[in-house]
């Protein structure tokens, strides 16, 4: 290789890392529409024949496969039928193996490190193919998909300038292209609002330090309802059956949807301050409340949580801080049952449950006070590649026997 290509690529690759600096990676989903009848059935196509070669992989062996066009299939009567893989692109059956592979490495990790694990199962259906960067190219509103040509797509206006990878997703409401966009990084606009403390809950879900509370329920529509008795009631695997089946998924992405959309539009409220304090509850657990279990199921609590975990401003607390006890004025701990919804100490102070627990994160989480004062030692998370700090509650529990009780 000549000088001159060397410095070539060298001024190609600090060119691209300048670049990526200022450059953030997006996921956008763009829909599929419009599709004839010759589209649609090489699509099918295209996830059977993924579907065979991954079993076949499995079959033969992850690591001793040789790529071939030709597959195994079993049928329902035990015999084993040779069939020819036309429609699926190359770099697609290179993705499937590959990822095979990377899936064997992180069992045997886990396996090294003493965790229990299983074995990779076959798949009866594969709804998502991966194509690497460059198979797929966007111009307008339309997508060039290999091995089946340019299909309209909606949604083109929020890519950004470059297009990392893109994987086709397949569900009950149609085909979509979730592309890996890098767009640039822009700065949130304004001051940042005060600090907020958040307490999760199952009567009001969400009640925040400045005295708001939030509802997170998305009801069940009552057509949903009638597709799972009227599922119950068909015989399985008629056709029939699946009809009723593929309305009831479409009733569920529908309702995941709104959950995705209660949860999103409350994050980016919050995003506007300069601190989030949560505490990290059992929310799987509540799921199992008699009573209540079903509003939890409902809500998008678990989707903000999730969400709140990946913002860089957001201090976790430990769920066995005694966030509900502690009195602020004076530090003493006072316990109460679930049915006293209001705090009062003998100090004088008094405050509602759920808003007193809001608050009380806000002064425990603080690494200014003293451990006895905030709970616990600011400890960074190591499980996690984000800026969280969960505060745990060893250090409040040893303090509480001599200076808290007043």
């Amino acid at each position: 290789m000549s000088q001159s290509t060397k410095d070539k690529r060298k001024a190609s690759r600090d060119a691209t890392r300048a670049r990526r600096a200022n450059q953030t990676l997006k996921v956008r989903e763009l829909k599929i529409t419009r599709l004839n009848k010759t589209q649609q059935d090489r699509l099918k196509r295209m996830y059977l024949e993924a579907k065979w070669l991954r079993n076949t992989i499995i079959n033969d062996g992850i690591l001793n496969y040789k790529p071939s066009n030709t597959v195994q299939v079993k049928l329902p009567d035990g015999t084993i039928e040779n069939r020819e893989l036309t429609v699926l692109p190359a770099h697609v059956k290179q993705t499937i193996h590959t990822n095979l592979k990377n899936n064997i490495k992180t069992l045997s990790t886990l396996k090294r490190k003493g965790k229990r694990v299983g074995q990779i199962r076959y798949s009866a259906r594969i709804n998502t193919l991966e194509f690497p960067t460059g198979d797929i190219r966007v111009k307008g509103n339309k997508a060039h998909i290999p091995k089946l040509g340019w299909v309209n797509v909606r949604g083109t206006n929020q890519l950004g300038s470059e297009i990392a990878n893109v994987r086709l997703v397949r569900r009950s409401s149609g085909y979509y292209l979730l592309v890996t966009s890098l767009t640039k990084k822009q700065s949130m606009l304004g001051p940042k609002r005060e600090p907020l403390g958040l307490d999760f809950g199952i009567r009001t879900h969400v009640t925040i330090s400045d005295g708001r509370e939030w509802s997170l329920v998305v009801k069940e529509p009552e057509s949903h309802k009638r597709l799972q008795r009227k599922l119950n009631r068909q015989t399985k695997h008629s056709n029939n059956y699946y009809r009723t089946l593929d309305k009831l998924n479409r009733s569920y992405e529908r309702l995941s949807n709104k959950k995705n959309e209660a949860a999103n539009q409350f994050v980016a409220e919050l995003k506007k301050h300069e601190l989030i304090v949560f505490q990290d509850e059992n929310l799987s657990g509540w799921h199992k409340t008699k009573g209540f279990g079903r509003t939890v199921q409902h809500s998008a609590m678990g989707r903000v949580k999730a969400k709140l975990r990946t913002l860089p401003n957001v201090v976790m607390l430990d769920r066995f801080v005694p966030t509900t006890q502690h009195c602020p004025e004076c530090g003493s701990l006072n316990k109460l049952p679930l049915s006293v919804r209001v705090y009062s100490c003998s100090c004088g102070y008094h405050a509602g449950r759920d808003v007193h627990a809001a608050q009380n994160m806000l002064v425990l989480h603080n690494s200014n006070h003293s451990p006895a004062e905030r709970g616990g030692a600011l400890v960074e998370d190591s499980t996690s590649d984000t800026n969280i700090v969960s505060i745990k509650s060893g250090l409040l529990k040893q303090e509480t026997r001599r200076s808290l009780v007043v």
